[in-house]
């Protein structure tokens, strides 16, 4: 009898030592899966995808005029967000190299080696192609196009311009414009003044943004031997050219208003944030930390575009 209950016992353990151990390795394999869908997240810069979906709502509010359709919005935000997301995984392919020889983008997928080129492409199409059919099907023609133009500048030309010359920042600039022209357009399906104005305003938005990000990450450019401004030209052409598209952009972002699309409160919101922005970089040329200043203004764009993306969606009126 203690025979039998002693190897009772050892059965006992030890068959709860392998549904252990079982319960540990499907534990560690949903880890890695869960660790592999979080780079794959991280490979569509989902900071980028949500940043320019905020400026499509904006856009697409202005076109609706307190007209919502909620199911249109879904769908024009849904196959812009796919068809940007797989911008972001072809630059990040294509960018690859680059990303290698800078401190702040060692750590992305494709070179750390957790995601493969192969898979990172299988990806970008499927996400590209969804987007088509998303916007093409359940939208209309003309977001899509323009989903499309915004795709192409990206992906090619921004891609090789910004390897090349300062003015890469233009190029890139054109092609982040274009989500709020989506919006709009996917509401109304006309490529009017309303449209023109959200695109020159998101172009001048940009530069100054992207002009204190390069000063923020200049080293790292200089290392990958990308010559954004900051690298090419020195700080005193980034201050001249930050003022000039600060100004520029203050200018334009009040328009929404003297021709009809937004309120006054629209209007009072844009003249304070655009005459706070030049202030800020009128700052800049007297700032001893130039680090300090960039940050400053990198910050202060984001919280600007937030603010008018909101204000221009809630004040809408026609």
């Amino acid at each position: 009898m203690d025979h039998v209950y002693i190897e009772r016992t050892r059965n006992a353990h030890l068959g709860a030592t392998i549904s252990e151990n079982i319960l540990q390795t499907q534990g560690s394999l949903w880890q890695d899966k869960w660790l592999l869908v979080k780079e794959y997240y991280r490979l569509a810069k989902p900071g980028i995808v949500f940043g320019n979906t905020w400026t499509a709502v904006g856009g697409f509010l202005v076109a609706a005029q307190g007209r919502i359709d909620y199911a249109a919005l879904c769908f024009a935000l849904s196959g812009l967000m796919l068809i940007m997301a797989s911008a972001c995984v072809f630059n990040n392919l294509l960018d690859r190299a680059i990303d290698a020889k800078m401190t702040r983008t060692q750590g992305r997928p494709l070179v750390s080696g957790t995601i493969l080129p192969r898979q990172a492409l299988f990806f970008a199409i499927h996400l590209g192609l969804l987007g088509v059919l998303i916007l093409g099907t359940c939208v209309h023609l003309l977001a899509l196009f323009l989903a499309c133009c915004g795709f192409c500048i990206y992906v090619f030309l921004y891609t090789y311009a910004k390897r090349r010359s300062s003015l890469g920042i233009y190029v890139g600039s054109f092609a982040g414009a274009v989500p709020p022209v989506v919006g709009y357009c996917a509401c109304y399906p006309h490529f009017d003044i309303g449209a023109i104005l959200l695109y020159a305003m998101l172009f001048f938005w940009q530069l100054p943004h992207f002009f204190a990000l390069a000063v923020l990450h200049m080293r790292d450019y200089a290392a990958a031997s990308i010559p954004v401004l900051s690298v090419s030209s020195g700080m005193r052409a980034v201050q001249w050219q930050t003022l000039l598209s600060t100004v520029i952009f203050c200018l334009i972002a009040p328009l929404l208003s003297v021709f009809g699309y937004t309120g006054i409160l629209y209007l009072t919101v844009s003249v304070v944030i655009g005459v706070g922005w030049v202030v800020l970089s009128i700052w800049g040329f007297q700032a001893k930390k130039t680090q300090s200043w960039a940050y400053a203004m990198f910050f202060y764009s984001l919280v600007a575009i937030t603010m008018l993306s909101v204000i221009m969606g809630i004040h809408a009126k026609r």
